[in-house]
């Protein structure tokens, strides 16, 4: 990238730059940065490691990209016995067109605390933070211009990951930064690809409905209605597609629904 950038016209290489890390990492004391332990590594020696928040700000200096993202599905835990490793890049630093370039920054943990993983679909593992991220770029819930965007992809990453805390029996942490004035813009739904899903509950025993949908042969999560006694009626935006409608209690029957239009009834 670098090399490519230092040919480029004001150093411009893209419009936006995933960085992606997913294994074992560390902090040092009350750093905001992150480091991912490398495969080299060998803890009675050195711990050989690569600082990806350093490296984000770093693209980010240089205006390198328009957009980036920094994704960290690793261990935050405080080492203050290492230290980061130093990147011996040029220092390229693009002050007036930085200023202008957007980031979403998210990590699984807070400082000093572990990530997790878990068996969402029998014995395969997943890190909980990237099983998240996935179900809200691809089923999050979108603004009033029907975009999942920084914004709206963290307030689900937080409020999916504390639904699920009952079932996981740990509550996820997550750290999250982007910048609400300056979003950046994940999906943008078409207006024929969302439908408003009115839900009728009319069965007094359900407590909740849990509404999932098959996303590359994987069921995931959309939503999760709390039923309140005093209300019947519920409203959902989702893209069109086959959903099935799981209860609590769960002696209750699932239901398997068609989503497509503008407006699906459904009455459980």
């Amino acid at each position: 990238i670098i090399q490519k950038a230092t040919n480029a016209p004001n150093l411009k290489v893209g419009r936006r730059l995933y960085i992606y890390f997913s294994g074992h990492g560390f902090c040092l004391d009350r750093s905001e940065d992150t480091s991912l332990i490398t495969a080299n590594s060998d803890p009675m020696t050195s711990l050989e490691n690569f600082p990806g928040k350093s490296a984000a700000d770093y693209f980010k200096r240089a205006a390198m990209f328009d957009e980036i993202v920094l994704l960290m599905d690793c261990c935050r835990e405080n080492l203050p016995n290492y230290a980061f490793q130093t990147l011996s890049w040029t220092n390229y630093i693009n002050g007036p067109a930085s200023s202008n370039v957007k980031s979403f920054y998210a990590f699984a943990t807070k400082w000093s605390l572990k990530a997790r993983e878990y068996p969402f679909n029998g014995d395969i593992y997943e890190g909980v933070f990237t099983r998240a991220l996935l179900v809200g770029l691809t089923n999050g819930k979108s603004n009033l211009k029907n975009q999942v965007t920084g914004t709206t992809l963290k307030d689900f990453i937080y409020n999916y990951l504390s639904e699920k805390s009952q079932e996981l029996g740990f509550t996820p942490d997550p750290d999250i930064y982007t910048d609400s004035q300056a979003d950046i813009i994940f999906v943008e739904h078409k207006e024929s690809d969302i439908s408003i899903l009115n839900i009728t509950v009319e069965n007094h025993e359900v407590e909740s409905i849990t509404i999932k949908n098959m996303i590359n042969g994987i069921e995931q999560e959309v939503e999760i209605i709390k039923i309140q006694n005093s209300k019947k009626n519920y409203e959902v935006n989702v893209p069109s597609g086959i959903y099935e409608f799981f209860f609590i209690p769960e002696n209750i029957p699932s239901q398997l629904k068609k989503i497509i239009g503008v407006r699906t009834d459904v009455t459980v």
